[in-house]
This record gives structure tokens, C-alpha cells and sequence, in this order.
């Protein structure tokens, strides 16, 4: 297949070795992605140097704001079918082996990769931050937020030391599911937080995040930021909780004042779109193009506010 330059494999079986081997040998291939399907055997796409890699686990299933509301999907056995449940009965070796083989997969391609997307739940933070990363533009967690053993730095510490070795690094995407054990602090603890690593903050143009972060603190600091989405996500049969007004409002008071020049918001909002909501983002994002207002959660049917216009704004959708 010398013109092959894209593959999408969503499979319920292992792959065969020769199936990986023939997709080594494209030219011209660039581009893997691979969503409910095992990896075992992945490595065996050589010599070929791929520029995007995603990777989705085998039973991840994320609801991003109101998702799919036929009832169908609130049944849990829609989304855990049967191979996928035996699949995950050895869910914690399954998950070492495949943390194993994604992260050799990664680094094989890792001085040619520009986009990666990997699931929090198959990311080594400390295996990863000892790559380097000269090219990568786009990277993107989804799933849950990685764990850390209690030898190790805490998360946010080892996704920074993996960020910095990132130098053409201008998208980044956290979109992880909310956990009720605890938050994912982007920036942790500290006050005042790492001076390098809100520097590296501020290098970024396009940052989406779901509501499992913490938020606060973090705009503040993204001086080059264009676009941003801030998203609630959930796994597969519950519903997420997004921001509340209140909430929104802190975050765009940040936006405001990190002065970025933002030109395309996309938000999920529980609450109705009030006047207040609609007042505090064109307060502070008056150069916005693009806007996108989703709401999450109570709907009762009734009517929301009348829109108060932004003197930039190109597109919208509510």
C-alpha cells in the first residue's frame, strides 16, 4: 500500500504480527490511531515513522458534557460488552503490559512524532520525561489522570518534567474524567506555584482542559493563549458536573488577566446562560471570534437569556 497514510484500528481481537509488520513497511504512513483495540504487537510497525500516534484503551468510554443521550447508553452493559469485560478481568497486568508496550511504541517514533494522544491510564509520566521530544506540537491526555506510586514526585511535577522537554510544544489537552478520589493540580500545591512551570504556561496557544483539574491559578498565567476549551467529562454510564457560574466567573477572570489575545472559547456550563454569564465573557475576552456555550446537566426547557453581543465575535454556538 505505498499511498497509505492513515490507519484507524478498532478492533475486539489482537491484531496478527503480520498485519502490524505489513503497515512497517507503507512509506507513506504517518498516522496510527488505535481505540478499544490490544496492543500487543504494536512495536512490530517498523521502520516506518509515524508523525501522529493515539492511543484508547479497550473499555475506555468518556461522556464529554451531555454526550449521547439515548437512553441505551445509560446501561452499562451497552459499553462493556463481553469481550471487553473478559478483556479487562486482568485489567491491572493487561494495563502494566500495555503501559510497557505504548511507551516503546512512543519511543521508537518519538523524534518524528508531531501529535500524541495517549490515555492517562497507559501514560509512565517517569518513562516519558526521560524522552526527548523535538518536533511534538499537540499532546493529549485523556482518560484519568495518571497515578505516581509513593517513591515517585507527585503527577503534576512528572508532567512537567515531561512538558519540558517539549520545545515545540503549543497545544496541550487534559481530558481527564472526573474522579471522586481527588482533583489533578495542573500547577500543585504550592503558592506561589514553579516559576518554570508557569513559564511554560505561558509559551502555550491552544490548552483544553476538563473540570477533574483544578482550575484555578492556571489562566492567570497563559500570556499566548488563542484558544481554549474547558470541558466536563465522565466515563460511560454517568453524567458529568460542570462549572458553575461561579466558577466561571473565576476562570475568566484569570483569562482576563493573563491579557491573552483569546479568539475561540468553548465552554460547558451547568447552570442557564444568564445575563451574568453572558456579561462576564464578553467583559473578558472582548477579542473572541468564536464561542461555544454548552450546557450540562437540569434541563427544564425553558427559554435562556438574551445574548449580549461581543463587538468581534464572528460565531457562536449555545
Amino acid at each position: 500500500m505505498p499511498k497509505l497514510s492513515k490507519v484507524t484500528l478498532n478492533c475486539p481481537f489482537v491484531v496478527p504480527l503480520s498485519f502490524f509488520r505489513s503497515l512497517g513497511l507503507s512509506p507513506s504512513l504517518t498516522s496510527v490511531t488505535f481505540i478499544d483495540t490490544p496492543l500487543s504487537g504494536i512495536t512490530s510497525i517498523a521502520p516506518v515513522h509515524l508523525k501522529q500516534i493515539s492511543i484508547t484503551p479497550v473499555g475506555q468510554a468518556l461522556r464529554i458534557g451531555d454526550g449521547p443521550t439515548d437512553p441505551r447508553f445509560l446501561d452499562i452493559t451497552y459499553v462493556m460488552r463481553d469481550w471487553r469485560r473478559k478483556y479487562r478481568s486482568q485489567a491491572n497486568w493487561k494495563q502494566i503490559m500495555e503501559t510497557l508496550t505504548s511507551t516503546q511504541f512512543i519511543k521508537t517514533n518519538m523524534s518524528h512524532l508531531t501529535h500524541l494522544e495517549l490515555s492517562g491510564n497507559l501514560c509512565s509520566l517517569s518513562a516519558l520525561s526521560r524522552l526527548d521530544w523535538p518536533l511534538l506540537e499537540t499532546f493529549v491526555l485523556t482518560g484519568h489522570a495518571p497515578t505516581t506510586q509513593s517513591y515517585e514526585p507527585p503527577a503534576h511535577v512528572q508532567l512537567f518534567n515531561l512538558l519540558m522537554r517539549m520545545e515545540a510544544l503549543q497545544d496541550l489537552r487534559l481530558l481527564f474524567a472526573q474522579s471522586r478520589a481527588q482533583e489533578f493540580y495542573l500547577l500543585g500545591r504550592d503558592d506561589p506555584p514553579d516559576p518554570a512551570h508557569t513559564a511554560k504556561l505561558a509559551k502555550l496557544t491552544h490548552f483544553a482542559i476538563s473540570n477533574a483539574c483544578k482550575l484555578d491559578g492556571i489562566f492567570n498565567h497563559m500570556s499566548s493563549l488563542e484558544r481554549l476549551a474547558i470541558l466536563a467529562i465522565e466515563d460511560i454510564p454517568r453524567w458529568p458536573i460542570a462549572l458553575a457560574q461561579a466558577e466561571v466567573d473565576r476562570v475568566l477572570a484569570d483569562v482576563a488577566a493573563s491579557s491573552c489575545a483569546l479568539t475561540h472559547l468553548r465552554i460547558i456550563v451547568e447552570d442557564k446562560l444568564t445575563p451574568e454569564v453572558c456579561c462576564s465573557v464578553t467583559a473578558n475576552c472582548p477579542l473572541l471570534e468564536t464561542l461555544e456555550i454548552e450546557r450540562c446537566g437540569y434541563h427544564d426547557g425553558k427559554s435562556v437569556s438574551s445574548w449580549v453581543g461581543a463587538p468581534s465575535l464572528s460565531q457562536s454556538r449555545l
